[in-house]
């Protein structure tokens, strides 16, 4: 099963015929690279209705940013930031009790259980904004760096195949960040993306679009990023897609 993510920086714009734009770019990622599962990261929606974003034979599951607008008391809840969504191809099963959520601390997912090929696989799509709880959204650590908290940390017990990707704004490339880095171990997941996915503004480039699966589980044959541009289909954003492949 061949699932990616790409951060687009809002599909809310509309061209001339009232479509979003980007949404070609995304169809035409889809079929080229025929993906299971596509996750769109900052979608950016809210207050568009749901067939202005549909692509055939896939159904979309939605999250929009639930905060008011910025009334500079908050940092995260600026107006309409954020927004999840996620295709899912008409192949693939879904559970029926699938869950979505806004956290408090700013981060943002969707988490599906999925069917495929007799495989259980639950995949959470993840926005996590680069304000608020950060680092300590995905995983929450005590001063001796003990785990306690986390998205990752909640996760660490299902008994499947788990796989955790999207926009978690934590920079790891290098050296960067390498406690975050050994947090995330510690509750059990590694990280598959290993390019920069992203330039940031000034040039610096930055690994901030991961892919997690459980530590020794063994189900993720490839991963890796596809440049923005990729087969001259543009205008999907800054980030690179990244994808892997669940075996």
């Amino acid at each position: 099963m061949k699932v990616g993510h790409v951060n687009v920086n809002s599909l809310q714009t509309l061209d001339d015929d009232a479509e979003p734009h980007k949404l070609d770019n995304l169809r035409a990622y889809i079929g080229l690279f025929n993906f299971h599962v596509l996750v769109v990261g900052e979608s950016r929606v809210k207050g568009i209705d749901d067939a202005c974003f549909a692509i055939a034979n896939y159904t979309m599951y939605r999250l929009d940013r639930d905060y008011p607008n910025n009334n500079n008391q908050n940092p995260i809840s600026y107006a309409n930031a954020g927004g999840l969504l996620v295709y899912v191809r008409n192949d693939v099963q879904v559970d029926d009790e699938w869950e979505s959520r806004n956290n408090p601390d700013g981060l943002q997912y969707i988490r599906l259980g999925l069917n495929f090929n007799n495989q259980q696989i639950c995949l959470v799509a993840v926005y996590n904004p680069p304000v608020g709880g950060h680092e300590s959204a995905m995983v929450s650590v005590d001063q001796q760096r003990n785990p306690t908290g986390g998205l990752l940390y909640d996760l660490r017990n299902i008994q499947q195949k788990v796989v955790v990707l999207g926009d978690i704004n934590v920079d790891i490339l290098g050296d960067e960040n390498q406690d975050y880095q050994d947090d995330f171990g510690r509750v059990g997941f590694q990280q598959h993306v290993e390019e920069f996915t992203r330039e940031g503004y000034g040039g610096g480039l930055t690994l901030i679009d991961h892919i997690y699966s459980k530590i020794g589980g063994n189900y993720i044959a490839e991963a890796g990023v596809i440049p923005p541009g990729h087969y001259e289909l543009q205008g999907l954003g800054d980030h690179k897609l990244i994808y892997c492949t669940v075996v």
